[in-house]
C-alpha cells in the first residue's frame, strides 16, 4: 500500500520560490477550493510529475516550471511502502531526479528512463495510467475508465490484479522465444551449410569417380586391343620359329673351307711357278745380253752361254707349263668354290630374312609389352589418385556428418526449447493465464461496480465481459450503453468504477494508497442526491485521506479540513483551515 505522507513543492506552475507543504497523510476529508486559474489542480499535476515525471493535465513538462522566476522548479513527495520509508524529488532548471530509500539514495549510475521504470516496476508498482484511475481522478484532462479503449481498460485492470507481471513474463517469454528461433534458425541454417558441404564433396567423389572410370575404360579398351596384338604376335612369333631355316650343313662349310685352302695354295704356287719363271727370264735375258760375268768380270763363254740360256728356257718352259696346269685347277677349284658359296650366301640369304622376322616381331612384342606396362601404370596411378583423394573426402563427409550430427542434437534441444517457449508465450497471452485470472475476478469486479451503484442510487445492472465490454441493462431489461447515459448516471457508473478499483486494490494489496485526489468530480452534474450517496461513500472509505477540489459551497460542511487557494500577485498561497 502506498501511504502518502507529504508533498512540497516550489516553482511549480503558479507556485513561487517558497516551498508549500501539504500534508498527504492526515487521516480526513480535505475540501480544495479557490477560483478558476488560482492553482488549485496544482497539486495533482505536482503528486503525477513527482511520481511519474507527467502532468495530470497533460501539460508540457518545460511548461511546468513556474513562468515568473523561470528556475529551480522542484517537487518532492515523502511515502512509505514495503515496509520502507521513500523520498522522490524531482525538478528542472536545474534537472533532478532522485529516488531516497529510508534516506539513502539510489545509485544514479542508470539512465533516468531506467531509473523510473525501476521505480514504477518495483516501487510504486503501478503505472500513470493505472494511477489516476484509482488515487488521482479528474472531470478534464483525465480519460475516465469507461473511455478507455478496450486494450487500455484491459491494461489497467491488469495493474490492478497484480497480473501485470504475467505481461512483463511474456515480454520476456517473447523475447526468448525470439531468441531461440534465431538460435534454432541460426543452427538450421549451419546444418544446411553442412548438408551443402557433404553433397559437395560426394559430388567430388562422383565427379572424380565418374572421370577415373572414364579413364580406366579408355585404359582397358587399350589394354584389351594391346592383348590382342600381343597374343596375334605372340602367334606370329610361334609360327616365325616354325618357319626358321635349318642349320647349314656342316660337310659343305668344310669342303668350302677345303676348297679355299686348296685355292690359296694353288694361288700361291702359281705365284712361285710365275717367279721362277721370271727368275729364268731374267737370267736368260743377262747371258743373251751380256759378254761378262757381272760378278767376276770374265769373258762368258758363248758355249757355255748357250748352254744356260738353253737351260733357262727349259726351266721357264716348264713352269709356265705348270702354271698353266695349276691355272686349270685353281679355276676348277674357284668354280666349285663359286657353287657353295652361292648356296652358302643363299642359305645365309634366307636366314637374314628370317632372323629380321623375328627381330622385326620381338620388337613388335617388346612395343607392346611396354605399352601394356604404361598402360597399367597409368592405370594404377589414376586408382592410387582416386583414392588417396576419395580417402581425404570420405575422412571429410565422416567429419562433416560428426559435426551435422552434433549441430542436429543441438537443434532437437533448440527446437524443444522453442516448443517449451512457444507454449509459454501461448499461456501468457491475453486468452492463456491472464483470461483464466480475469475471468476469475470479473464476477467480483461487475458484483463490486453494482453493490456501489445501489449505494448512489442507481438500479441498473452493470456487466464487464472478458474483453471488457459493458452491458448495462436497465431496471426493465432495456439495453443501454455507457454512452447513452446522461453526465450525471454517467459520473455515477465512474465514481462506482472508482470506488470498485479501490476496494479491489485493497484487497490485493496493488494500487492501493491511503489518499484519493478528485478534481472537481463533484461538479458536474450529480445531483443533490447523488452528491449525498457520494459523500456516504466517502465517509465509508475510513482510513483514506480524501481531497476534493471543487467550486461547490454547498459540500463544504462534509470535509473536515479545508484548503483555500488565491492567487497572490503571480503566485498561488495556499491557507490550510483545519
Amino acid at each position: 500500500m502506498l501511504n502518502f505522507k507529504q508533498l512540497r513543492m516550489k516553482n511549480f506552475l503558479s507556485v513561487g520560490n517558497q516551498f508549500v507543504d501539504i500534508d498527504l497523510g492526515a487521516n480526513t476529508s480535505t475540501l480544495i477550493r479557490g477560483t478558476n486559474g488560482a492553482g488549485k489542480t496544482t497539486m495533482l499535476d505536482a503528486l503525477d510529475y513527482a511520481l511519474f515525471n507527467k502532468s495530470f493535465r497533460k501539460v508540457k513538462l518545460g511548461q511546468l516550471v513556474n513562468s515568473v522566476n523561470k528556475k529551480a522548479c522542484v517537487v518532492e513527495v515523502e511515502f512509505n511502502t514495503l515496509g520502507r520509508d521513500w523520498l522522490i524529488r524531482r525538478g528542472q532548471k536545474p534537472s533532478v531526479f532522485e529516488i531516497y530509500e529510508n534516506g539513502k539514495a539510489w545509485n544514479q549510475d542508470a539512465s533516468a528512463n531506467d531509473l523510473q521504470k525501476k521505480l514504477e516496476v518495483e516501487v510504486l508498482r503501478t503505472d500513470f495510467k493505472t494511477f489516476n484511475q484509482v488515487v488521482v481522478v479528474g472531470s478534464m484532462g483525465h480519460t475516465k475508465f469507461m473511455e478507455l479503449s478496450a486494450g487500455d481498460r484491459r491494461g489497467v485492470v491488469e495493474t490492478m490484479l497484480d497480473i501485470e507481471v504475467v505481461s512483463s513474463m511474456a515480454d520476456i517469454m517473447k523475447k526468448r522465444l525470439s531468441t531461440a528461433k534465431a538460435e534454432l534458425n541460426e543452427v538450421t541454417t549451419e546444418i544446411s551449410k553442412i548438408g551443402v558441404k557433404i553433397q559437395s564433396a560426394e559430388r567430388s567423389i562422383q565427379v572424380t569417380s565418374d572421370n577415373n572410370d572414364e579413364q580406366l575404360s579408355i585404359i582397358d579398351e587399350r589394354l584389351a586391343e594391346l592383348d590382342v596384338e600381343q597374343k596375334g604376335v605372340t602367334d606370329a612369333i610361334e609360327c616365325h620359329k616354325a618357319k626358321e631355316p635349318a642349320p647349314l650343313d656342316v660337310s659343305i662349310k668344310q669342303k668350302l673351307d677345303k676348297l679355299n685352302g686348296q685355292h690359296r695354295e694353288g694361288i700361291s704356287k702359281m705365284g712361285v711357278l710365275k717367279s721362277d719363271a721370271m727368275r729364268e727370264r731374267q737370267s736368260a735375258s743377262f747371258y743373251m745380253n751380256n759378254e761378262k760375268c757381272d760378278r767376276c768380270g770374265q769373258d762368258i763363254d758363248d758355249d757355255f752361254k748357250s748352254g744356260i740360256i738353253s737351260d733357262c728356257n727349259d726351266r721357264i718352259e716348264r713352269a709356265g707349263k705348270l702354271h698353266n696346269e695349276c691355272s686349270a685347277i685353281v679355276d676348277r677349284i674357284k668354280l666349285e668354290i663359286d657353287e657353295l658359296q652361292l648356296a652358302v650366301n643363299k642359305h645365309q640369304s634366307e636366314y637374314n630374312e628370317w632372323s629380321s622376322g623375328a627381330r622385326n616381331l620381338t620388337n613388335d612384342l617388346n612395343r607392346i609389352n611396354n605399352e601394356i606396362s604404361n598402360q597399367n601404370r597409368a592405370k594404377q596411378r589414376l586408382l592410387s589418385h582416386q583414392s588417396n583423394n576419395n580417402a581425404k573426402l570420405y575422412q571429410e563427409i565422416e567429419e562433416l556428418q560428426a559435426e551435422q550430427t552434433k549441430q542436429m542434437e543441438i537443434r532437437a534441444e533448440r527446437n524443444e526449447t522453442v516448443e517449451l517457449l512457444t507454449l509459454g508465450s501461448t499461456m501468457l497471452t491475453d486468452k492463456g493465464l491472464k483470461a483464466k485470472i480475469i475471468r476469475q475476478y470479473l464476477p467480483i469486479i461487475n458484483g463490486l461496480i453494482n453493490e456501489y451503484l445501489d449505494a448512489m442510487g442507481a438500479h441498473y445492472s452493470f456487466v464487464l465481459d472478458e474483453q471488457f465490454n459493458e452491458t448495462i441493462k436497465s431496471r426493465y431489461r432495456d439495453n443501454f450503453s455507457y454512452g447513452s447515459f446522461s453526465n450525471g448516471e454517467s459520473q455515477r457508473i465512474n465514481m462506482a468504477i472508482l470506488f470498485m478499483w479501490r476496494k479491489l486494490a485493497e484487497t490485493k494489496n496493488t494500487v492501493s494508497s491511503n489518499i484519493l485526489l478528485l478534481d472537481e468530480v463533484l461538479d458536474g452534474s450529480l445531483d443533490k442526491e447523488g452528491i449525498d450517496y457520494l459523500m456516504d461513500l466517502f465517509e465509508a472509505q475510513g482510513q483514506t485521506n480524501i481531497m476534493v477540489v471543487s467550486h461547490r459551497t454547498d459540500i463544504v460542511d462534509n470535509f473536515d479540513r479545508i484548503i483555500d487557494v488565491n492567487k497572490v500577485g503571480n503566485f498561488s498561497e495556499y491557507t490550510i483551515t483545519e
